[in-house]
């Protein structure tokens, strides 16, 4: 037999075992692949996932937080992913006393096994490259803001940067817009348009409706367990500008740029 075939066969063979114990996606990839086919979707789970995992805030929380409280709700699991569990213990440790709240670490065993078998999938930004939802799943994004700059195919430079963006747009069952505005950047600057085959639901944020219904003093009193000094006399002000420079996976704070 041929050599370089024999070679080839080998490798054939080999190359999968030793990208599965050395290389980590590789292996998160298989695991994936796994649960995918094994588990079953439990109609009562619920898998929130907020900006990879590094926060537990936004319209997820939101949401979160209204059918935590809701009655109707009470016999569903909910299911957090989480990227360090260090950097949110103080916000984990409110949820210790309810049984149906659990948090994972992003690309364990365990949230590649919430990401298999969760009805519903609710994320406000991108899920990774290796997932695809199953038909009985329901993938909620809800975005994260209204973009007042240029998005998706509107940036100038290489368009394949917001590929996985533009497969969980086409993969999600419901977009959440706050406006028209958001609402065109879907469908232009992603181009969306004549692809898409879920529903946008413009209807507003509904992290805006957790901060108008959000007790301000009870708040501030949370800021300040944190160690947050805040002077009840004086008008407090947040300024968060979004990240600055031209790839998202390499944002860069340019503080002159901002003190300016």
């Amino acid at each position: 037999m041929n050599l370089k075939i024999i070679k080839r066969k080998i490798r054939f063979i080999i190359e999968p075992i030793y990208n599965f114990f050395r290389k980590a996606a590789h292996r998160r990839n298989f695991q994936y692949r796994w649960y995918y086919e094994k588990l079953n979707v439990n109609d009562r789970t619920i898998l929130y996932e907020s900006r990879d995992g590094k926060s537990i805030t936004d319209s997820p929380f939101a949401i979160f937080k209204y059918l935590l409280q809701n009655p109707e709700y009470k016999d569903f699991k909910h299911i957090w992913s989480v990227h360090s569990f260090n950097d949110l213990q103080g916000v984990i440790n409110q949820y210790n006393q309810y049984k149906n709240v659990t948090f994972v670490k992003r690309d364990s065993i365990d949230y590649l096994k919430s990401l298999d078998s969760s009805k519903y999938l609710i994320n406000n930004s991108t899920f990774q490259s290796f997932f695809i939802p199953k038909s009985h799943q329901i993938y909620i994004n809800t975005w994260h803001g209204t973009p007042l700059k240029s998005m998706g195919f509107d940036i100038p430079g290489n368009p394949s940067l917001s590929q996985n963006v533009v497969r969980n747009f086409l993969s999600a069952d419901f977009l959440i817009s706050p406006n028209k505005h958001t609402t065109n950047m879907f469908l232009d600057s992603y181009k969306l348009k004549g692809l898409y085959r879920g529903e946008i639901i413009e209807e507003g944020y509904p992290r805006i409706d957790l901060i108008l219904h959000t007790d301000s003093c009870q708040f501030k009193s949370y800021l300040s367990k944190l160690g947050l000094t805040i002077e009840s006399s004086k008008k407090t002000i947040l300024y968060a500008p979004t990240w600055k420079g031209t790839n998202v996976s390499r944002a860069t704070n340019d503080m002159y740029q901002i003190y300016c």
